[in-house]
């Protein structure tokens, strides 16, 4: 007998309203890893998605991290 792990249900938004790590570091105009780190200390959420559990942002939280960034 194998047992599956217990995934976590993340309900955050819409998929349209989702971006890929890529697409986040362009937002912010980081490098890819630098989102993840982020992801990793907590600055932004992310719902894991599909078998691999590729992260996803919610694109008005990334919005918003931009404009705290520009504001420094």
């Amino acid at each position: 007998l194998r047992r599956t792990p217990r995934r976590e249900v993340v309900a955050l938004a819409a998929p349209s309203r989702l971006v890929k790590v890529g697409q986040a570091a362009e937002i912010l105009g980081i490098h890819p890893n630098t989102v993840r780190r982020w992801q990793e200390q907590g600055v932004l959420k992310a719902a894991r998605v599909g078998l691999r559990r590729d992260r996803r942002f919610v694109r008005a939280e990334v919005e918003e991290l931009m404009k705290m960034k520009k504001e420094r």
